[in-house]
């Protein structure tokens, strides 16, 4: 990060338009995937997800030490951000490894955000609907969701289950020291402790940005 930090610094026009090209390729990548989920069932036996890779995320978060992201409007922050934002408004969840990618790239979207003071209803919106999945009835909930993200979640067997699942973890598991902290190996994404670790994820999120906007309403008054 801090090379290419460097280099945006030495050629800053430069630097700018080769982010936002990628981005535009991002964005058509994202589009497709967004058409062919809508072609692959439910229940076919390859995985599909629509959602970004490992990779595209990493580089969405290293976009964020390289530009600045309290401007008004940025050439390359502000199309990053529309591209969060129906990423996580329109993409379908499939999977619990796609709840996981979903939330980190909500946080990402409160990180660049924050410090502008600017709220993402995008981020919140996801957020509330990874709630509704643990929600005692869950079809209830998920149909209440303003997102189409979460339309699709109550026909997922793996998120069905996921509030027993954190039930079934906490009493066969007496230390859990580590077993909350999401990441985006598969082999964590899809291990027992995966639905515990998703539900505190996102509490921890949820409460951690109502301080940071509880901050920015009270330096306003």
């Amino acid at each position: 990060t801090k090379v290419l930090y460097a280099m945006s610094q030495d050629s800053p026009e430069s630097a700018a338009a080769v982010w936002k090209r990628r981005l535009g390729i991002l964005q058509n990548a994202h589009s497709k995937r967004l058409r062919d989920a809508e072609l692959i069932p439910l229940d076919e036996e390859e995985e599909f997800s629509a959602w970004p890779s490992t990779g595209t995320t990493l580089m969405l978060r290293a976009m964020g030490h390289i530009f600045p992201v309290t401007d008004r409007r940025h050439v390359v922050v502000t199309p990053a951000l529309i591209l969060l934002g129906q990423t996580l408004g329109q993409t379908p969840i499939r999977s619990g490894e796609d709840v996981m990618k979903g939330i980190f790239l909500a946080a990402l979207m409160i990180d660049y955000t924050r410090e502008a003071k600017r709220v993402p209803p995008e981020a919140f919106s996801f957020l509330s609907g990874v709630l509704n999945i643990f929600s005692e009835n869950m079809e209830e909930a998920c149909q209440k969701s303003p997102l189409p993200t979460f339309a699709s979640a109550v026909k997922i067997p793996e998120l069905r289950v996921f509030r027993e699942s954190i039930i079934e973890f906490f009493d066969e598991n007496e230390e859990h020291d580590g077993a909350f902290q999401l990441s985006l190996e598969r082999k964590k994404m899809r291990s027992s402790s995966a639905p515990s670790a998703i539900l505190i994820s996102t509490l921890r999120l949820i409460k951690k940005s109502s301080t940071y906007y509880a901050g920015a309403l009270n330096s306003s008054e």
